[in-house]
């Protein structure tokens, strides 16, 4: 189970916390590594090729069939990013997924029901 899931189902007692957001930078695709020839192809052809699965946002390699979330392929050096400022008219942007924060107050105990509170101490 998820945490979001337990918040919803209530086994967790949360609110959504109210931290500052680094500063960030949105990034595209620019271009990925075909893995059966090395070459840099266009995201477009990747996503032809099935190299990219951006529903899921997955990278697949062909050769050896390891699936990975973009996120990986991308720290691997096997899909190559440029920020969305710089981007070029022949670049897609493909979503990771998104993030959320909580502050966790509580968490219900399964076999006895109660909660137990969270105690956080700097």
């Amino acid at each position: 189970m998820t945490i979001q899931e337990a918040i919803d189902r209530g086994f967790i007692l949360a609110d959504s916390a109210r931290i500052p957001a680094p500063e960030t930078r949105s990034w595209t695709i620019r271009s990925v590594i075909d893995p059966r020839t090395g070459e840099e192809i266009p995201i477009a052809d990747a996503v032809r090729h099935r190299i990219v699965n951006k529903n899921k946002g997955e990278y697949l390699n062909l050769q050896t069939e390891e699936v990975m979330p973009i996120a990986e392929a991308i720290r691997r050096g096997l899909v190559i990013t440029e920020p969305i400022d710089q981007a070029g008219k022949t670049t897609a942007i493909v979503g990771i997924g998104k993030t959320r924060v909580y502050m966790i107050k509580s968490v219900q105990d399964q076999n006895t029901g109660k909660y137990i509170l969270i105690l956080l101490l700097d």
